[in-house]
This record gives C-alpha cells, sequence and structure tokens, in this order.
C-alpha cells in the first residue's frame, strides 16, 4: 500500500472481472496494481495522443 494514494473502492462489470483476474493470474501482480498500471498507462496514451 502506498501511502501517498488514496484507497476507494471499486465497482467491476462482470467482464472486466473476468479480464481482471485473467491479467492478475497471468502476472501475479495484485489487482490493485494492474488497475494502477492499467490507469497509468492509459493516462500516458491520452496524453501521447494530445500531444500528435
Amino acid at each position: 500500500m502506498n501511502p501517498d494514494h488514496e484507497e476507494f473502492p471499486v465497482t467491476l462489470d462482470d467482464a472486466t472481472k473476468a479480464k481482471l483476474d485473467e491479467v492478475v493470474t497471468a502476472t501475479g501482480l495484485p489487482a490493485g496494481e494492474v488497475l494502477r498500471l492499467a490507469i497509468e498507462t492509459g493516462l500516458r496514451v491520452m496524453e501521447s495522443a494530445r500531444q500528435n
């Protein structure tokens, strides 16, 4: 847990939960870390698209 980040509940639809479980199983990373990485990647993609 990173003390610099606030924790909050997340509600996911069944398809997203299934994909998250798939990635967690494949990588061995905790679900929270997978979600954090996905969000950071999405933000980088959006920023890159904005610059182009």
